[in-house]
């Protein structure tokens, strides 16, 4: 429903006439790609659509940390079909790299690296456009251990009940602040998941 044919289509037979669906069904001739090559075929507008959803899309990027110099962007598998660029335009949900901006804002808040919380279940009750609600995330293993953990073991072994719990002491707006300081441009909700990286970013931001 999203492509200039849909739109073009319900624009000349309306949203509910039989002649959309008959259209999209309809072959067409097309240019089209394969990993064997570009081809000419014939192909309904849907078989397209299905045909393109079966590419396994991605985006590469390699940057010098020393001073930010891009030594590799690929935005996607192929610049001529697909001018979607997968490094600065596409978002997606960085889940636990999020923690890193998490123990920075930590550190840089009073805590230290051998300090300990215990690895146990955490419901934070926040409150989000005037709605009162409750957020209870688990570990990846979905058990937990019920001992003291310091947060560098729990870094790097990327343990969620605890990343949650820091979040609660220091506050969600910590972490969103620490993260707009460090890179990421794109809007971060202000809700306590942002530490778990619920939020979509850009893969040129987190770079």
């Amino acid at each position: 429903k999203s492509t200039q044919f849909y739109r073009r289509l319900v624009k000349r037979y309306g949203s509910t006439s039989d002649s959309v669906g008959y259209y999209l069904r309809k072959p067409r001739r097309m240019h089209i790609f394969t990993w064997k090559g570009e081809r000419d075929t014939l192909m309904s507008c849907l078989d397209s659509i299905r045909h393109y959803k079966c590419f396994m899309q991605a985006g590469f990027l390699s940057m010098d940390p020393r001073d930010g110099f891009v030594k590799a962007w690929v935005g996607g598998i192929d610049f001529n079909n697909f001018k979607f660029d997968h490094v600065s335009q596409s978002r997606r949900q960085p889940g636990s790299l999020f923690k890193a901006f998490v123990y920075a804002a930590a550190i840089d808040n009073g805590y230290g690296p051998c300090d300990e919380l215990t690895d146990q279940a955490v419901s934070i009750n926040y409150i989000e456009k005037g709605q009162k609600k409750t957020w209870s995330p688990h570990n990846v293993d979905w058990s937990h251990t019920g001992t003291p953990m310091t947060l560098k073991h729990a870094f790097a072994k990327s343990v969620n009940s605890i990343a949650v719990q820091v979040t609660e002491k220091i506050g969600w707006e910590k972490v969103i602040e620490y993260a707009h300081r460090l890179g990421i441009r794109s809007q971060l909700e202000n809700v306590p998941s942002v530490c778990l990286g619920s939020s979509d970013v850009t893969l040129l931001e987190l770079v």
